[in-house]
């Protein structure tokens, strides 16, 4: 018999929590990673808060598993970035308008990939193809405008959006 373990994780001591198990965020409530997700998961890692204000990472994490969006954002910062190396996917791939990441992630590999991307409550997701050899490409989604577009590589763009745009860089 297999039983789920749901709540708050409260011990004195110290606390070792298993790698390859999968860390699930689920409630109604502002959530924070803390400690207890490990800063690399080779198994997964599952999104399902419907607060608005969802689920926040709160060290670098590095994700082999799986990274299920079913509701709610994960909130990551340049500094506290979730980053999903080869063996990893998203489910639904891409993310969806109910759940995506809202801030900046790192996919590392060989294979084509839709960062499941946004910010606040606009969903827009950004893909790449398949690099020839591994690569690490960061994706963010910014409801904003860009700033200064005249010292972007003029002439080379055929329209510039004054509300959007997304940070892509290998």
């Amino acid at each position: 018999t297999s039983t789920t373990g749901k709540g708050n994780i409260q011990v004195t001591g110290t606390r070792t929590f298993n790698s390859g198990a999968t860390y699930s965020y689920t409630g109604a409530g502002a959530q924070t990673t803390g400690n207890q997700l490990p800063a690399t998961c080779t198994g997964g890692l599952t999104i399902n808060n419907s607060s608005s204000s969802g689920t926040t990472l709160s060290q670098a994490t590095t994700l082999s598993g799986i990274l299920t969006l079913t509701d709610g954002n994960l909130f990551t910062t340049s500094v506290n970035i979730l980053t999903l190396d080869a063996g990893a996917s998203v489910s639904p791939t891409g993310g969806s308008s109910a759940s995506f990441i809202d801030g900046p992630a790192i996919k590392t590999g060989t294979t084509s990939f839709v960062f499941p991307t946004g910010d606040g409550t606009r969903w827009r997701r950004i893909g790449i193809g398949a690099p020839t050899a591994s690569e690490s490409f960061t994706a963010e989604y910014v409801y904003s405008v860009f700033g200064d577009t005249t010292t972007v590589a003029p002439n080379r763009f055929d329209h510039l959006s004054a509300i959007e745009y997304w940070n892509l860089t290998r």
